[in-house]
């Protein structure tokens, strides 16, 4: 659809600076304050100079503009003068620019008093841009270093810069020049800019704000061709230029997370039959696309691109494959040129190719040469792209791969990690109530004590609680290290509580935000024998089979699991024993029953999982264990759909239900559709809740071969009711 058929246009989310604090995202308004003042406050005599320091695209535009509206709403006497460096093409162009944009600026200020003050300014650019043209002449060599000291054109020269500097002394009030962007200019350029500050810079009532890369800008002083300087050396001129420098505020990183989100829901709210699997998306963003992103320009390149792409492939391709192979496209190009050379290696299944032809060690070759050539942090993001978007590459360098039962699957689902899906790919690339900082900071206290923290958390619902979880992952250095043996407990419990869907179209599931929490919590503890032993404290008191399974899932949230192999293995070895001994009664109780019983059987070696397939069986029997397995095994895929049945027409999401059938299936064989008819035959049915009687029929389609995953019912808001 296009606009003329009546669909909105779609958003693109300009990479512009904000002009003003109200547009403020990153919370850097008090940072922005706190400069403006200093400029207000600054003894001016002679001239200051003060520096924002920040690496590329991570908003010191923004933070310029948010100290300039500051200082006006200070003062509006001071004069706010921007020179956009960018604009000149050779010292020629720079001079001229220089003086004339600041003289123009200043005449067109309201404040009478400057007028003398552009007057003086364009005198003293005119002098220095006549000397400028002298054939061979460059602003370092001939001309910006006589001046400072006076040797050339005295009676010229010397006598205009006293104008200025008289007429800016009989304003009586700052002017502060604003330049943005100096590390984004050639060397030659950027000295250029540099040396005329440095010679304007100790007027009276003449204050530069600038913004840099420190780093960039210290190589571009440093390498200079007529003087061989070390950028060590071009550091050392800075310092004599900047009075004082300030680093941008790091962003943090749950406003980033926040951002993403709020645009990629609005990409979302413009297209139609998009769908997401919530646990594969939860594990791309986090370990794919979270640790690409650095800073908003990173969150709006990456969501504009991703615009494209969808159009191209949306309907031809996983969503949530998509998205993490558009963060790297996008945000690592060099990593994505070698997926792409490489795309053959990436989807080969182990152990087809002929032995003889030698392409299952080129294969392995170059895969390990593709994670050789990225740095660490990428490397971990490389090694994340193969094992979750191409799994078959786990065989192929030695670990255990799905087999070959998923490849029908991929296929279905659309999944890059099929060859031909992943070939369409590649053809085709071209606010929630805020709280108190006093309040988070009682939370986090609260986490010492087991009775406080129930206590803390009794008094606020589900909505504020996931408020707290949201906030509480900027803290995490603040977490008491004896959080482990205290808080885990009750926070897992809070799981059954939640929904495990998601409010809106990418959002985490609340669930899978509560693990990150609890991962967090768990790596406080920095000696590893330390996290075991408490870790093993807390699951000896575990009962509920729910709970003890999420606690080892929150232990392989991050990036880097938190348990030793050994100790997983007898964690998990633990969990099958309960799980087996387990009788129907108490496996009823369990609020994750179907997922903790699929889990329990990818754990278990073939000779245990036989053994357990043999002892669930047996329960069937039990209505209530059968209820309860089917109620735990509904899941919901989510997309969006153009809906004309609402007061305002629009694109809306949809839920997309299905019933883990075939997994289930695998556990309990043809005695599971034997059970489903006898359940959905019971006297008592028609007194079930309708999310019980919902609950069987689903799986009765699933059973008579009708069910399927393209069925839906629109709904406006999702269902957040416990599954």
């Amino acid at each position: 659809m296009n606009k003329e058929q009546g669909v909105p246009a779609i958003e693109h989310f300009p990479d512009k600076p904000i002009r003003c604090s109200e547009d403020d995202l990153l919370e850097r308004k008090p940072f922005a304050e706190a400069i403006a003042r200093r400029v207000y406050t600054v003894p001016s005599e002679h001239g200051f100079t003060i520096a924002i320091l920040g690496e590329w695209g991570s908003g010191k535009s923004s933070v310029l503009n948010m100290v300039a509206e500051s200082v006006k709403g200070k003062d509006d006497t001071i004069a706010i003068l921007d020179f956009n460096p960018w604009l000149f093409g050779g010292a020629k162009d720079l001079v001229t620019l220089f003086f004339g944009e600041l003289s123009a600026q200043l005449g067109q200020d309201k404040n009478e008093k400057f007028k003398g003050v552009a007057k003086a300014i364009l005198g003293l650019g005119q002098g220095i841009a006549s000397l400028s043209s002298v054939p061979g002449a460059t602003l370092g060599a001939n001309v910006l270093e006589q001046l400072s000291n006076s040797w050339l054109s005295p009676s010229t020269l010397e006598d205009r810069r006293k104008q200025l500097s008289h007429a800016l002394r009989e304003a009586g009030s700052k002017v502060v020049v604003i330049i943005d962007d100096i590390d984004r200019l050639e060397p030659t350029e950027a000295r250029d800019l540099v040396r005329l500050v440095r010679l304007t810079s100790d007027l009276p009532n003449l204050i530069f704000l600038l913004a840099f890369d420190g780093k960039r800008v210290a190589q571009s002083l440093g390498d200079s061709s007529d003087i061989p300087r070390s950028q060590k050396d071009g550091q050392m001129y800075l310092d004599k230029i900047v009075q004082e420098s300030y680093t941008l505020p790091q962003i943090r990183r749950s406003n980033l997370d926040s951002l993403l989100t709020e645009h990629l829901n609005t990409l979302a709210n413009s297209r139609e039959h998009l769908q997401l699997d919530e646990r594969q998306w939860g594990v791309v963003r986090s370990q794919i696309i979270e640790p690409l992103i650095g800073n908003l320009r990173d969150v709006k390149r990456y969501v504009n691109s991703t615009f494209l792409t969808l159009d191209v492939v949306g309907q031809e391709v996983n969503l949530v494959d998509v998205l993490g192979l558009e963060a790297i496209r996008v945000l690592r190009p060099l990593l994505f040129e070698d997926l792409r050379e490489h795309a053959e290696c990436l989807t080969a299944i182990p152990g087809d190719p002929i032995p003889q032809d030698g392409r299952s060690q080129l294969h392995k070759n170059e895969l390990n040469s593709m994670l050789e050539n990225t740095d660490n942090g990428d490397r971990e993001v490389m090694e994340s792209v193969f094992a979750i978007l191409f799994p078959t590459t786990q065989g192929i360098l030695g670990g255990r791969w799905p087999g070959r039962n998923w490849i029908p699957i991929w296929r279905r689902q659309r999944n890059v990690a099929c060859e031909e899906v992943f070939r369409i790919y590649l053809q085709a690339s071209l606010e929630d109530d805020d709280i108190a900082l006093f309040k988070i900071r009682e939370l986090i206290s609260a986490l010492s004590s087991k009775e406080e923290l129930e206590r803390f958390l009794d008094n606020i619902d589900d909505k504020q609680f996931m408020v707290f979880v949201e906030k509480l992952g900027d803290f995490e250095p603040e977490f008491p290290g004896n959080a482990i043996a205290t808080a885990i407990p009750v926070l897992v419990s809070w799981i059954a509580k939640l929904s495990s869907q998601s409010d809106t179209f990418f959002d985490l599931p609340p669930s899978a935000r509560v693990k990150r929490i609890i991962h967090m919590i768990i790596r406080r503890v920095p000696d590893e024998i330390d996290r075991e032993e408490s870790l093993k404290a807390i699951l000896g008191e575990v009962e509920n089979l729910s709970e003890y399974f999420h606690i080892i899932d929150a232990t392989r949230w991050g990036m880097r699991p938190l348990l030793r192999d050994d100790q997983e293995r007898a964690f998990k070895h633990t969990f099958i024993s309960k799980l087996k001994c387990k009788n129907s009664e108490d496996l009823s109780k369990e609020w994750d029953l179907s997922f903790i019983l699929m889990q329990g059987l990818d754990w278990a070696d073939s000779t245990m999982r036989d053994r357990l397939i043999k002892a669930l069986r047996k329960h069937l029997i039990d209505d209530q264990f059968v209820l309860t397995l089917l109620r735990t095994a509904r899941g919901y895929t989510r997309r969006t759909a153009f809906d004309i049945t609402g007061s305002v027409p629009g694109y809306r999401m949809s839920v997309i239900e299905r019933l883990y059938w075939e997994e289930l299936a695998k556990i309990f064989g043809s005695e599971l559709k034997d059970a489903v008819t006898r359940l959905a035959a019971l006297p008592e049915y028609d007194a079930l809740s309708d999310k019980d009687q919902a609950s069987i029929d689903l799986a009765n389609e699933y059973a008579q071969g009708r069910g399927s995953d393209a069925r839906n019912s629109f709904r406006p808001h999702v269902d957040n009711s416990p599954c």
